[in-house]
């Protein structure tokens, strides 16, 4: 269950694909001085020979090159598969030691829509999410929807990964659109600032009353139930968000908040 290549395989290919590079220039100087200091049948032979040993070398170059190319390929699809399969057999080790590689992999290359940082959330893993979204050169749908329609934004707002939810609301790509963010989820039919404030992810809850008017979601609606965002961050007793609710709705709500 190991890569198809290695570091030392890439090690290799580049040592072998710069000495063809090295032989080539040598051949072409070569040509260059017999071309202005050679005589005879002797310089033309010699010239013949080297011109045509240059031709073999820049074709064995060429397909070096064209096999790094396509290894390498096969290379980060066969990986982001092994790190699919050592997450389903909790081998983290080995799934740390790709996720921190200096490799650029696509994450999505897996069998389903989904991907492993959609897998990591719905297993509210947040240790995997986050080595996930903190790795380096690793390429990611971050807009990947499970079987549900629910992307890693509402998840992680679903497990209260609040420390995942700001990650992700930095990342580039991240679909934050006025639709997205309305989009209703689950039995209780609740939007992304509903299961914030439910599931007391502040980062979220910030970020949606920082949009302007134009772009920003409802943050009046209500779910299946017949609650707003405030009334959930009151009956769930979040403070901090019930607080920053009711500055920016202007309305009070009964009773006292314990």
């Amino acid at each position: 269950q190991e890569p198809m290549t290695s570091p030392k395989w890439n090690l290799y290919m580049y040592l072998s694909v710069n000495s063809s590079i090295v032989y080539s220039l040598m051949c072409i100087a070569q040509v260059y001085l017999l071309n202005y200091h050679g005589t005879g049948s002797d310089a033309e032979v010699t010239l013949y020979n080297y011109v045509f040993g240059s031709l073999i070398i820049w074709i064995l170059f060429l397909s070096n090159l064209a096999s790094y190319g396509i290894s390498l390929s096969l290379w980060r699809r066969n990986t982001a598969k092994v790190m699919e399969w050592a997450y389903e057999e909790k081998d983290f080790e080995t799934l740390e030691k790709i996720l921190t590689s200096n490799f650029v992999i696509d994450l999505d290359m897996t069998c389903d829509k989904s991907n492993l940082l959609i897998k990591a959330l719905m297993d509210a893993n947040a240790d995997v999410a986050k080595k996930i979204l903190t790795a380096p050169k690793k390429r990611l749908n971050l807009n990947a929807l499970n079987e549900f329609g629910e992307t890693a934004l509402v998840l992680a707002c679903k497990s209260g990964f609040d420390d995942i939810c700001s990650c992700l609301l930095k990342k580039k790509g991240l679909d934050l659109s006025k639709e997205t963010l309305s989009e209703n989820h689950g039995m209780d039919g609740q939007n992304v600032l509903m299961l914030a404030s439910t599931y007391n992810c502040k980062s979220v809850v910030e970020y949606i009353l920082s949009m302007d008017n134009d772009n920003r979601p409802d943050i009046n609606a209500f779910d299946y139930r017949g609650n707003d965002a405030l009334m959930l961050a009151y009956r769930n007793k979040h403070s901090y968000i019930f607080g920053l609710l009711k500055s920016h709705l202007g309305s009070t709500v009964d009773g006292l908040f314990i």
